[in-house]
């Protein structure tokens, strides 16, 4: 009776145990949306996946599978690798047989679709954990990447290295093909002190990457800083706008005040006594209605021209002499060139040489105030000297 009691109570313990395996339920997948790129650039060109499918996957850690657990870490990070040109490829390691690694897609443009589905069918074998085998297998892998490239490896990292199985130097010949275009980041699925060893070994041959505990990156906010971590780096801050040059000033090129996009007298010279069109005229001579007569109170005007032509002895001028609207045009014309050579006169007595001087007249041509005043008319009974040289 007493065998028997013993008997149905191991039984019992079977049971248990076999119910509390069976138990063991699905991690979901933390959710992650492709991460925005805004002030981060690419790290790298291209990221490849190793991953570990041996017989030790299929154990139980933290109430998973750890396989399944891998998967739902490489689902989350499959989401929220940032909308890119990327090229990613995905090998695994741990079959059976001769084929101890497969490569399930090689190192191309990245398709975040294809890409889960290749995850969505990793599966567990019954083999062992031959990862320097994967390792020296993503040599080649490599081979036509140009660029930066991270290697993700996901593994529970057992057995310990043996004399066929040394996956430190495996990293290490890599290295010395890829040398600082290449980076590694190990995912430790398990809380094996020795499993984690070998893959801080590796990175000590890398001298580039870092370790990082699977069962972290089961939280949205630490899968977001792996992401950020592998993959992107700061973006330089943008350059500075130069300020916009301070526009030109305005030119005036003979200084007479009236600038060079209004003067229709551009080469005025200094000193002389300007209109508001920059030509240069007596200041203060007008003539009477009808008259072509200088009077006595105008010479001081006309000497000060006088000055200014003894000043610059290179230039010659055209004296313009001109009328107001009154009268016909055929009497004005004629008016205007005795006023203008009036003036050509009193220059000649000054001392002007003549060539330096031609004289005409423009009628009631130009108008430089309005004639329907008398004080317009009084304005436009003028003369102008025009540089010509």
């Amino acid at each position: 009776m007493k065998r028997f009691v013993w008997c149905l109570g191991l039984l019992g313990i079977v049971l248990l145990t076999g119910c509390f395996q069976g138990a063991t339920k699905k991690p979901a997948p933390v959710t992650m949306t492709p991460l925005s790129m805004t002030g981060y650039q690419l790290k790298v060109n291209a990221f490849h996946v190793l991953t570990d499918v041996s017989n030790s996957m299929a154990d139980p850690y933290q109430g998973y599978v750890k396989q399944d657990l891998a998967k739902a870490i490489l689902t989350s990070l499959n989401q929220g690798i940032p909308e890119a040109r990327l090229d990613g490829g995905l090998r695994s390691f741990g079959k059976p047989g001769d084929a101890t690694t497969s490569l399930l897609t090689p190192i191309s443009t990245y398709d975040r679709t294809a890409y889960q589905q290749l995850i969505d069918s990793l599966t567990a074998t019954s083999g062992n954990t031959p990862m320097e085998a994967g390792i020296n297998a993503t040599h080649d892998d490599f081979a036509n990447v140009a660029g930066q490239t991270a290697l993700i490896i996901v593994s529970d990292a057992l057995p310990y290295p043996k004399e066929d199985n040394d996956p430190a130097a495996a990293v290490r010949k890599l290295k010395a093909t890829y040398g600082s275009r290449l980076c590694i980041y190990p995912i430790l699925v398990g809380n094996d002190p020795g499993g984690r060893a070998l893959l801080e070994a590796m990175i000590k041959e890398s001298g580039c990457g870092f370790v990082t505990n699977g069962g972290d990156l089961m939280d949205q906010g630490k899968m977001k800083q792996f992401i950020i971590d592998v993959f992107l780096r700061k973006a330089p801050p943008a350059p500075k706008p130069m300020p916009s040059p301070k526009p030109a000033p305005p030119l005036d090129s003979d200084g007479d005040g009236v600038l060079d996009r209004d003067d229709a007298c551009p080469n005025t010279p200094r000193g002389a006594p300007v209109n508001a069109r920059g030509c240069w005229y007596i200041k203060g001579l007008n003539f009477d209605t009808d008259k072509a007569v200088i009077k006595s109170q105008y010479e001081p005007a006309l000497n000060e021209a006088v000055v200014i032509l003894r000043a610059n002895p290179q230039i010659t001028i055209e004296i313009k002499g001109y009328t107001d609207s009154q009268g016909s045009e055929k009497y004005n014309q004629g008016l205007s060139e005795r006023r203008a050579l009036a003036v050509e006169t009193y220059f000649k007595n000054a001392g002007i040489a003549a060539s330096r001087m031609i004289s005409n007249g423009y009628g009631e041509s130009n108008p430089l105030a309005d004639n329907t005043t008398s004080s317009g008319r009084a304005a436009n009974r003028r003369v102008v000297i025009d540089v010509k040289e």
